[in-house]
């Protein structure tokens, strides 16, 4: 070997060394983000997409959602609440670490329950034709999401495509829902806006904590690019805000609503979860029955108990980190008598 190519021979050698002793393992590398809050997240890698949240807030740092607010015992107002740190619910919290304004007035004597009162949620489906290759993956994960209710929750199962399905009743029973969910067949088109309104309207009267999980892979559309629905998005709003219902929505693909999901889930106090493609639904399942679970649930009794139908103002602020979230509720008497 002449010494050129030895010269040649030992600079391959010796860059290849280097490159082996000083490059970063793939194991070290920050993995893609599987956290959720009311923010949105990118994937660290181009070529492995994960779940965005749209919402209000990002996923890092401490955030306050009030999820819902109920007047089943006024003046005893109930506020149930998510506290999220880099995107984890928060657990153990006390009423020392929270202030509430009710139309700028200090309310005392805030009380935290260490027991959440039973859920009572509707799960609804989208069965439309676009919905074929995803329905067994979604079907998987909605059963996943059943399986970690607690034993006094309720579920009722809907479905959609053309019409609006109700397909169980609101039942402790885990059984019926399943049966439900594995019968579903996709077919038909998207009738988005009617399903938004009959989830809502089935927990209209029901008392207690209450949430929808609502998952599409779409747009309203009768399959000609006119609406599907009879009912119009300012109808789903209104009944929202008479409800009090937080709508968490979660939604496949590019090919969706956004704008319209995106904001029945903030101005409810839900959260809106999109998947790249229905092999990250479990996931998203799991971590909205996560945030679920941990809610909290403060009280206090209403320094303005008068029930003249005037629409109360509510901020929750969480302290430690400055956190805070609002929402408006009405005096019972004067919902019905609208």
């Amino acid at each position: 070997m002449d010494y050129s190519s030895f010269r040649h021979t030992v600079g391959r050698v010796l860059a290849l060394w280097l490159t082996a002793s000083f490059a970063v393992p793939s194991c070290n590398r920050k993995p893609a983000s599987e956290t959720f809050s009311r923010g949105e997240t990118s994937s660290p890698h181009e070529t492995a997409p994960t779940p965005r949240i749209v919402g209000r807030t990002n996923t890092t740092g401490t955030h306050v959602i009030v999820n819902q607010i109920t007047t089943d015992e006024f003046p005893i107002i109930r506020i149930f609440a998510s506290v999220l740190e880099d995107g984890q619910p928060v657990r153990g919290v006390s009423a020392s670490e929270f202030r509430v304004r009710e139309d700028e007035v200090d309310q005392e004597l805030l009380t935290v329950e260490r027991e959440l009162p039973p859920l009572s949620v509707v799960l609804t489906l989208d069965t439309s034709g676009s919905m074929k290759k995803s329905l067994a993956e979604a079907q998987a994960a909605a059963v996943r999401f059943i399986d970690t209710l607690a034993a006094n929750d309720s579920v009722q199962i809907v479905s959609f495509a053309d019409e609006v399905r109700p397909l169980s009743a609101m039942i402790t029973s885990r059984k019926p829902a399943k049966a439900a969910i594995n019968s579903l067949n996709a077919r038909g088109n998207t009738a988005l806006y009617d399903a938004l309104h009959t989830s809502l309207s089935l927990l209209q009267n029901r008392s207690g904590r209450k949430a929808v999980v609502f998952l599409t892979d779409g747009y309203d559309d009768d399959g000609t690019a006119r609406p599907a629905s009879k009912h119009k998005p300012k109808d789903v709003f209104t009944l929202a805000r008479q409800t009090q219902v937080p709508v968490n929505v979660i939604s496949i693909g590019a090919d969706t609503d956004e704008a319209v999901l995106g904001q029945i889930a903030a101005e409810t106090g839900g959260l809106h979860l999109k998947a790249p493609d229905a092999s990250y639904l479990e996931q998203l399942y799991v971590q909205l029955a996560e945030q679920l679970s941990a809610q909290c649930s403060i009280s206090y009794t209403t320094e303005s108990p008068a029930e003249d139908g005037s629409e109360r103002t509510v901020v929750l602020r969480y302290y430690p980190l400055s956190g805070s979230d609002r929402r408006s509720y009405t005096p019972p008497s004067a919902l019905k008598q609208r």
